[in-house]
């Protein structure tokens, strides 16, 4: 005979019969991916369009929203590049107000008063594409960009060493050599 310490044998209970025993409900999983895929994108689009939030703020939380799934990285490649073009933009009039002291502010103006045509004819020709050829007008837009504003703070450097005249600056030669 065995002697159980402190505690009582268990006596069997109905519940214990297995004849009689009720299957267990199985727990209602809420996932996000068995949700249509439009709510999924209002959802999303409700995270990084959150009003109040800076282009930089909007940027990142693209970038996360595409790291998701396939699906996510697909739909919000487009809206990505747009809003980096957006910020191109920014970044730019803030570049034109830099220099608009000094004493080649028209000549800079004119550069980048194409900027605003510019992102219209880009966001035309990608609106209700996929946005892998956004994406590959983004960089060289990026590229075209770069060069000029090498030889914008080029020229700013000049004039304000107390040259008055822009002659004998020379833009960078393209050194791209990655070009299509």
């Amino acid at each position: 005979m065995r002697v159980t310490r402190g505690r009582r044998a268990r006596t069997p209970d109905e519940a214990d019969d297995h004849s009689t025993k009720r299957a267990k409900k199985k727990k209602a999983e809420a996932s996000f991916g068995k949700l249509p895929q439009e709510l999924q994108k209002t959802i999303l689009q409700m995270f990084y369009r959150e009003p109040g939030i800076d282009l930089r703020e909007q940027i990142k939380r693209l970038g996360t929203v595409r790291q998701i799934c396939r699906c996510t990285n697909e739909w919000a490649r487009l809206a990505l590049t747009s809003h980096v073009v957006e910020r191109e933009l920014e970044r730019r009039k803030a570049l034109e107000d830099e220099l608009a002291s000094s004493s080649f502010a028209t000549v800079a103006r004119a550069l980048l008063s194409k900027d605003t045509c510019m992102s219209m004819l880009f966001n035309t020709l990608v609106r209700d594409t996929d946005g892998r050829n956004a994406l590959k007008g983004l960089k060289l837009m990026g590229k075209m960009f770069d060069r000029e504003e090498k030889w914008l703070r080029k020229c700013h450097v000049h004039t304000a060493a107390g040259n008055e005249s822009l002659e004998g600056v020379q833009p960078d030669p393209d050194s791209d050599s990655d070009q299509d």
